[in-house]
C-alpha cells in the first residue's frame, strides 16, 4: 500500500476462518502481527461471541482429530519403539487433549485481551438480524 492510499477502516473483523487458517493463531506470525498492531492502536480487532464459541468447538474437534491421527500413525510405526536411544518415544505418548485445548484457548484469549479486541455480543441478538448482516456481508461478516 502506498503512502497515498488510506485504509477505509481500521476495524479488523475476525471470524472463525481466520483462527482456523492460522492454526488457532497462538504462534502465527500473521495473527501476532495483527495483535501487535491492535495493541498499538493502529487497528481495532472485532470478533463476535458466536465466532469465539465456534473457534473453541473447532479447536476441540481438531485436537481430537490430531490425537486420532497420532494413534493411527503409531500403529504403523511401532517398530520405532525399539530404538535404544528413546528419541522416538514421544510419538507413542498420548496427547492431553483437554489440557492442550485449555492452554491454546487461554493463549488465544490473552492475545485478544492484549489487542484490546472488542467482543461483540451476538448470541442474544435476534437470528434474523445476524443472518441479514451475514447475507448482506455487513460487519462483522463482510
Amino acid at each position: 500500500m502506498s503512502k497515498e492510499q488510506k485504509l477505509a477502516t481500521r476495524n479488523a473483523f475476525v471470524d472463525t476462518s481466520v483462527f482456523i487458517n492460522e492454526n488457532f493463531a497462538v504462534t502465527s506470525t500473521a495473527f501476532k502481527s495483527l495483535v501487535s498492531l491492535a495493541s498499538m492502536g493502529s487497528v481495532f480487532i472485532k470478533v463476535t461471541d458466536i465466532s469465539l464459541r465456534e473457534v473453541e468447538a473447532q479447536l476441540e474437534t481438531m485436537l481430537e482429530g490430531a490425537q486420532k491421527a497420532l494413534n493411527e500413525k503409531t500403529r504403523n510405526v511401532r517398530v520405532l519403539r525399539n530404538d535404544p536411544s528413546g528419541r522416538y518415544r514421544p510419538l507413542f505418548e498420548s496427547v492431553d487433549v483437554a489440557g492442550l485445548k485449555k492452554d491454546i484457548w487461554e493463549a488465544l484469549r490473552c492475545d485478544l485481551a492484549a489487542a484490546n479486541a472488542e467482543i461483540i455480543p451476538a448470541i442474544n441478538r435476534p437470528a434474523v438480524e445476524v443472518f441479514d448482516r451475514y447475507f448482506q456481508k455487513r460487519p462483522p461478516f463482510g
